[in-house]
Order: C-alpha cells, then structure tokens, then sequence
C-alpha cells in the first residue's frame, strides 16, 4: 500500500497515488507525472508550481519499491507493442515495399528495402548520394594521385583489401581514368 502524497495536510485519493506510482513505473519524471496529473484531475492541479512536483518526487522516493515493481512489469511488457517486435517491423516494411512498387516508385522502393536491411544487419546504407568528378582539366600525375588517394579512402572505409573490402559489397576501381561518377560513401551512425 502506497504511503500518503499530501499538500498542505490534504491527503489526495488513492486513484491520484495510485496513477502516480503508475507514471513513475513508465519511468516518467516528475514532471511529466504532473502534466499527466493536471490533464487528468484539473481541480487538483490548478497552479503551476514547482511545490507539486518536488511532493511527487518525494512520493515516488517514499514509495520506491512499489515503483520499482511497476516498473519490473513495465519493462517486460514492453514486447506486447508490435512494433518493439523486429518481425512486425519487417512485414511493416515488406508491406511499405509492395505498396511503393505496385505505385512504380522505385526510389521508395529502395529506401524500404535499405531500412529493411538495417532492420536485419543493424547497419545504415546510404545509396544516394553521387560526387561527379570530371577529369578532363587534371593532369596524368593529377589522376593518378586521386586515384591512390580514393583506392586508399575505400580500403580504409571497407576496413581491409582485397576480397575482404570486395567481401563487404566495397568495389574497388581499377582507374579513377575509366570513372566519371564515383559513389561518395558517408558513415552516419
């Protein structure tokens, strides 16, 4: 049984304790637990001061295990929302994809299907995004020092060289002379 919230010697009902225990086991602070409480029991909450969310702190503090198994509970009802669950987020996806495609928007397409795979690998892919480069106006020593220079920014982006930067869908050119459009690769988090 929660312990009695009170302000100025006025014990509030046991709906408002129990709704505020409730809040803090959604790991709620306090005052967003006031928030709540001004929407939900206005002639209770009329003034907007600090006084009522320091007495909630201190509620929650007197009341510390009662929150702690809310929040137990909270935390493991947290699977029951589909879309917490990788599956439901997939077929979501698959769902966005066939829309995208029978509409014939192939770039929606591609964006679904990037999502999707960060879905499945946890990585971010960015494909598209293009730097134009144009060689014309670069002398042969030019090319053939930003050709070093991009075959060396790839390998160190791919983490290797060789089959393992080929492993990891990384394409390595063999002249920047042959490229007119180099894919510009962005590591975003």
């Amino acid at each position: 049984m929660s312990k009695v919230l009170s302000i100025r010697g006025k014990a509030y009902p046991k709906e408002i304790r129990e709704r505020i225990l409730q809040l803090a086991g959604e790991f709620k602070p306090p005052t967003k637990i006031l928030q709540e409480l001004r929407k939900e029991f206005p002639t209770y909450f009329k003034s907007k001061t600090a006084r009522y969310s320091k007495k909630i702190a201190e509620f929650i503090a007197n009341n510390r295990d009662e929150v702690n198994i809310l929040r137990e509970e909270y935390c493991r009802s947290i699977m029951e929302v589909p879309i917490a669950n990788k599956r439901v987020r997939l077929e979501r996806l698959e769902e966005l994809y066939w829309e995208a495609m029978k509409r014939g928007r192939i770039d929606e397409a591609q964006k679904v299907l990037g999502k999707a795979r960060e879905e499945i690998e946890g990585v971010k892919v960015n494909l598209s995004m293009y730097q134009m480069n144009f060689f014309g106006r670069f002398s042969d020593e030019e090319l053939e020092r930003r050709e070093r220079e991009i075959i060396e920014r790839i390998r160190s982006l791919a983490g290797g060289e060789g089959e393992a930067a080929k492993e990891e869908g990384t394409f390595i050119l063999s002249s920047a002379r042959e490229a007119e459009v180099i894919p510009s690769i962005s590591c975003e988090d």
